[in-house]
């Protein structure tokens, strides 16, 4: 079979799976060849979008042509198998990707679909998607069964619960050992599951108002710079986050290291105190941080509020109880922001089985929270660039230097 063949198979599928009956359609397909007319024609039916957007981008492939699939043969082996991640033992493992070796070939359709979108898979940074899809939809044509209606189910109701595999192996199929094997397979093979739209980020400016004033100390946080040009890297939601935290860090240590500062010369300052403060610290970590983030952004209670107050709801309050991650969250409490912050850090730093794990690679986890975690990151860099910018006292050291002796 080659690709023009197994077009125009998949175009008549599609078409009885629609319901349509048009003798000009199936004449520009089976008599004349024509299988851009005959697209043309199944567009002008007046399709849902997301057809629409199924058909033209194949339309695209046709003119492109990419390695010549149309001409090509497919090689006639492999048995279709439809992978559901609603089963008990794969709700949790459904991951955004597609692979291929001399086993097996899958795609999930959570890598077609994102989000409410059907993804361009006619664009090159897809060709690995597309070679899969090949494979399925000429097994699917000449292995029987009715896996393309299900695929067509899948794209009708924006189901991403769906993966497909080909298996070329003699194996009786094991959903569940086979998949997880594909999924080694593929990222033995350094490869990455696709970033979802909805956990991009990018911010044009941090704060919208930064000016030049001279008596601000600005060498004073050099060593923040550089974490903070690290956050400005970070692609998706959570490395973001992770980095935002980071550089909270960084300020939460100066509040601490700013008392111990200013105490010297007042009182005797012995190793010891120090050893035993920055021990304390590291044994309440939390306490500490939470402490510290209320020193540095109490007076922005209400900033915050307004800017978060939008994406918390009863839902999400409960949301983040059942999970572990706060209690009673309000979004005018700044000890819970600051407990909300620490926890979610912990969250995308821990993976233990007894924690909420948050992780780019099962994003469904969390889709609750999501906006709130884009709006947090949000006011909080908006905030940390203006303690500095104000040599706020608790981050600002009183002295360059210090007497120890």
């Amino acid at each position: 079979m080659t690709g023009e063949v197994m077009l125009t198979e998949l175009m008549i599928s599609l078409g009885a799976y629609l319901g349509i009956v048009d003798e000009d359609f199936e004449d520009r397909l089976i008599i004349d060849e024509d299988l851009d007319g005959a697209i043309a024609l199944l567009r002008g039916h007046g399709l849902l979008p997301v057809f629409d957007d199924f058909l033209r981008f194949l339309s695209t492939l046709i003119a492109n042509n990419p390695d010549d699939f149309l001409n090509g043969t497919y090689a006639t082996v492999g048995t279709v198998h439809l992978i559901d991640f609603n089963a008990a033992d794969l709700n949790k493992k459904n991951r955004a990707f597609s692979y291929s070796d001399q086993e097996f070939s899958f795609f999930s359709m959570k890598i077609l679909i994102d989000g409410v979108t059907l993804v361009d898979f006619s664009d090159v940074k897809y060709a690995l998607l597309w070679k899969q899809m090949q494979t399925y939809f000429e097994r699917s044509q000449n292995f029987g069964g009715n896996t393309i209606n299900i695929f067509f189910d899948c794209l009708r109701n924006n189901d991403v619960s769906k993966g497909f595999v080909v298996k070329y192996i003699g194996d009786d199929f094991e959903e569940e050992r086979h998949y997880s094997y594909i999924y080694l397979s593929f990222l033995n093979s350094s490869r990455s599951v696709t970033l979802p739209a909805l956990l991009n980020y990018s911010n044009n400016v941090l704060n919208p108002v930064l000016n030049y004033t001279q008596n601000i100390e600005y060498e004073q946080y050099f060593d923040i710079y550089d974490v903070i040009n690290e956050l400005n890297q970070a692609p998706d939601l959570l490395t973001r986050f992770l980095k935002l935290y980071h550089v909270l860090e960084y300020l939460m240590y100066r509040v601490y290291l700013v008392d111990l500062v200013g105490r010297v010369g007042r009182n005797k300052f012995f190793v010891r105190e120090f050893i035993t403060s920055s021990e304390s610290m590291k044994k309440g970590e939390k306490e500490t941080f939470i402490k510290n983030f209320v020193k540095i952004f109490g007076g922005d209670a209400g900033d915050i509020n307004n800017a978060i107050s939008g994406d918390v709801n009863p839902l999400i309050v409960t949301f983040l109880n059942d999970h572990g991650l706060v209690s009673a969250f309000a979004a005018g409490d700044i000890n819970r922001i600051a407990q909300l912050i620490y926890s979610v850090r912990c969250s995308i730093v821990h993976n233990k089985e007894s924690e909420y794990h948050l992780t780019i690679s099962f994003y469904d986890d969390f889709l609750p929270i999501i906006p709130l975690v884009r709006s947090l990151i949000r006011i909080i860099e908006k905030l940390m660039i203006e303690k500095i910018k104000t040599n706020h006292g608790n981050i600002k050291y009183p002295q360059r230097g210090i007497q120890l002796y």
